[in-house]
């Protein structure tokens, strides 16, 4: 008799054996009466073990012996497409038949060969089901986006059973989420209380584009009891739209933006015919030449602006030709004002006698209207007007007949009348109002400016700190997706099972006060393909990837918890920024203007950076910051510092400009010496507070620099800090010199100065002008003033800290 002990089995394992009376291997193969048949080529320990654990697990044999030999691996079927991935769909294996077709053991799932037909049965069912409950329904979670109501206050309500006669049926979610709940589509769409999208189509003669637009101008108000949702109440809203349309047919007109709206609307179909005929040659490059002042105008590719501004244009002399006032004034959303009834037959008269070949001097001036800007106006004349007016003469040249004594006299007119309309077109370029300037910001402004995004936006905050501390580029951020946070080539993940962010405890910085790790600190890894890159020629470095700091890996998580995983229930892919549940619709696509429409309430940033600010200087920052950063660590020189800002910008490393020792002559950095750099440069806090004690510790600013608000928080002493144990160094207590206090007074002079030009700037428009002109002085010349000012003062900052003695 051949005891248990020599099949290597666990204590839990022979306990259970015991318990059934088998004491012996030979007691084993006689199980219900029935020897158990075993392939005796695959009679090893690993067969036995698998065979102790059907019996553990309470597998049933049957009266047939089953063969132990036709078990066969999950993924070894899948492999050989014997079965559909089942792993996509493992939520038809939750319920009570998977112990009766799986077994599990060391971690592998088995299966015998005979109940695959069965399971291929349930699969296909399970397909058909998902299909079905696809066509006729619509899931709970596009519901609750649909009517603007957290998902999880409305399954609440779900499983409280109020919805049940909307419920057609369920679905468990796939990797054993939460189940979704299908609602009948037709009859939710019944029901009086919904989105404006589904009521409009039962408000006679309503047109959901212009409920919006009655919306956006107060006409029309959601009811106080469903504000923070998408709902209204129909019988309210008929009511709502009724007095809405009396105030429109008051205020009706022509409008002025194309979008929307038929051209001929605007200017009338014959003049349309013109400009479209006048872009067609242009598109195709025939020259236009101005036979007084000798310029030449040839192809154009962006034919819809100069479309639109031809006919905004035209619509501008056709409002002067009707005698209109007012009609250069715009709203707020950069359209021109609507004419009223008497207004627009005025306007349809004058249209109907509008000739382009007889515009006047006076004719520009009307376009001139309401253009503020010498700059934008120059534009306009330049390159829209003048070549269009030039085109014209150019036909009517064409069309004379200068043998017909009549015909050249009134060509000669018109010619006389085109020439004074170029003269007035003709002038020099003025220099823009403002020129922009590259924006380079402290870590405490990106900070500063994050805290303020995120009480905005989630998403737009989001956004500017992959820039600030990912570099990714503006137009690469609507092509971030979740599944980049993976190394395609090794397959290795930054993804938990829940979708989130999973920090690498290889490359973590951060330790507890007891020196245990921080579980939810640490590194992730980008890799951004080709495809996803800017001109599909930027990806991250194949072995190193894009580091992302832990400060943005916290964020990245908190937003996808709170605005993504919150409605959608697929994980771990799809579009980081997106319409909830459409993966393949970026939310950011096309809208990086949240910069422009933000930056002037950014009170806390310097005029001359609040005027400059765009979403690009968030990468251009952190560039700077990494390239002037402090790394005290062994062997880490300049030459490393600038590559591993390469590596983090995602720029090629054989290009940088330098010796050709350098260039093509010295290997890439490390991981060891990247992570180096990253973790002393843009691995800071985003708390304002602990933000400046980092900066304190790594040698980033002087305890004279810290701010006035914090210097009752913030006590610097001479004791070690823990990163400089780390580092090897000392931080020495800071003692002022006699020439570090000169150049303290010297930036305090030029700090009163610069705040003094900043407080014109924020005077009123007629005082601010006043002001100027008593200084003799233009608002570029104010601007220019105050960035040099600025660049002295950080120049001061820099001998300050080169001056400071021990």
């Amino acid at each position: 008799m051949t005891t248990l002990s020599s099949l290597n089995l666990t204590k839990r394992q022979v306990k259970k054996l015991k318990e059934r009376g088998i004491y012996s291997i030979e007691q084993l193969t006689k199980i219900s009466g029935e020897e158990l048949v075993v392939n005796y080529r695959y009679t090893n320990n690993s067969v036995r073990q698998i065979s102790l654990a059907l019996q553990e697990i309470g597998f049933s044999l049957k009266k047939s012996a089953i063969d132990v030999a036709n078990l066969v691996t999950v993924d070894a079927l899948i492999k050989t497409h014997l079965l559909p991935n089942i792993k996509v769909y493992s939520s038809f294996f939750l319920n009570e038949m998977w112990d009766t077709y799986f077994i599990e053991f060391n971690g592998k799932r088995y299966i015998h060969q005979d109940n695959i037909p069965r399971i291929k049965a349930c699969i296909i069912e399970s397909f058909r089901l998902k299909n079905e409950l696809d066509a006729k329904g619509e899931p709970d979670f596009r519901v609750a986006y649909r009517w603007g109501i957290e998902r999880s206050k409305f399954r609440e309500e779900i499983e409280s059973g109020i919805w049940d006669e909307f419920i057609i049926g369920k679905r468990d979610a796939v990797h054993g989420g939460e189940t979704t709940y299908y609602f009948n589509s037709e009859a939710l769409n019944k029901l009086e209380v919904n989105d404006l999208p589904t009521l409009t189509p039962k408000i006679p003669n309503a047109n959901y584009s212009v409920l919006k637009e009655w919306r956006l101008k107060g006409w029309i108000v959601q009811p106080e009891r469903y504000k923070g949702t998408r709902l209204w109440e129909l019988s309210d809203l008929k009511k709502q739209v009724i007095n809405a349309k009396k105030i429109a047919e008051e205020r009706i007109g022509l409008p002025a933006r194309l979008d929307g709206y038929a051209i001929e609307e605007l200017v009338g179909p014959s003049i349309s015919s013109i400009i479209e005929v006048y872009l067609e040659e242009r598109r195709i490059g025939n020259p236009i030449i101005d036979p007084w002042f000798g310029n030449r105008y040839g192809k154009i590719n962006d034919l819809e602006q100069h479309r639109l501004q031809l006919h905004r244009a035209i619509y501008k002399m056709i409002c002067y030709d009707a005698e209109i006032i007012g009609y250069e004034e715009v709203n707020q959303r950069n359209t021109f004002r609507q004419l009223n009834k008497e207004e627009e037959k005025r306007f349809i008269d004058a249209r109907h006698n509008f000739s382009i070949r007889e515009i006047e001097k006076k004719h520009i001036d009307a376009v001139r209207r309401g253009i503020k800007s010498d700059y934008v106006w120059h534009k306009t004349a330049s390159i829209f007007l003048k070549p269009f007016i030039l085109w014209q003469f150019k036909n009517i040249e064409l069309e004379v007949d200068e043998t017909v004594e009549r015909e050249r006299l009134i060509f000669l007119n018109a010619k006389k009348k085109i020439r004074s309309v170029i003269e007035k077109l003709t002038f020099e370029k003025p220099e823009p109002e403002y020129k922009r300037t590259k924006v380079f910001l402290s870590r405490e402004e990106n900070i500063l400016i994050f805290d303020f995004l995120k009480k905005v936006n989630t998403a737009h905050a989001t956004a500017w700190l992959c820039g600030s501390l990912a570099g990714i580029r503006p137009e690469e951020i609507s092509q971030l997706k979740i599944e980049y946070f993976s190394n395609p080539i090794t397959g290795e993940s930054w993804l938990d099972d829940d979708g989130y962010l999973k920090p690498d405890p290889r490359i973590k910085t951060f330790y507890n006060d007891d020196g245990t790790v921080d579980e939810n600190y640490g590194y992730v890894r980008l890799f951004l393909p080709s495809r996803a890159s800017k001109d599909q020629n930027a990806p991250s470095d194949e072995q190193l990837g894009t580091l992302i700091p832990p400060a943005l890996v916290n964020q990245i998580n908190k937003y996808l918890r709170e605005e993504i995983y919150s409605v959608c229930s697929r994980r771990g892919m799809g579009y980081l920024f997106r319409r909830v549940n459409a993966l393949h619709v970026s939310r950011l696509k096309g809208h990086y203007s949240f910069i422009y429409t933000q930056r002037e309430k950014m009170t806390f940033l310097p005029p001359i950076k609040r005027k400059s600010l765009i979403l690009k200087d968030a990468r251009r920052c952190m560039n700077n910051t990494i390239n002037r950063g402090i790394v005290n660590v062994p062997g880490i020189n300049q030459m490393i510092l600038l590559r591993a800002a390469q590596v983090q910008m995602r720029h090629k490393q054989n290009g940088m400009i330098g010796a050709i020792s350098e260039v093509h002559y010295t290997e890439k950095i490390t991981d060891a010496e990247y992570v180096a750099v990253i973790s002393n440069t843009i691995e800071y806090p985003l708390n304002r507070k602990e933000l400046i004690k980092w900066e304190l510790e790594k040698g980033y600013r002087t305890p004279e620099e810290i701010p006035d608000d914090l210097k009752s928080e913030i006590f610097v002493t001479n004791a070690v800090t823990a990163s400089s144990v780390k580092q090897g160094i000392e931080v020495a207590q800071v003692v002022v010199p006699e020439q570090a206090i000169i150049l303290q007074n010297l930036y305090q002079d030029l700090n009163d100065e610069f705040n003094r030009l900043n407080g014109i700037l924020l005077l009123p428009t007629r005082k601010r002008k006043q002001s100027l002109a008593e200084l003799n002085m233009t608002a570029d010349v104010l601007y220019e003033k105050m960035y040099e000012l600025e660049n002295k003062m950080n120049v001061i900052k820099r001998e300050i800290s080169q001056n400071r003695g021990a």
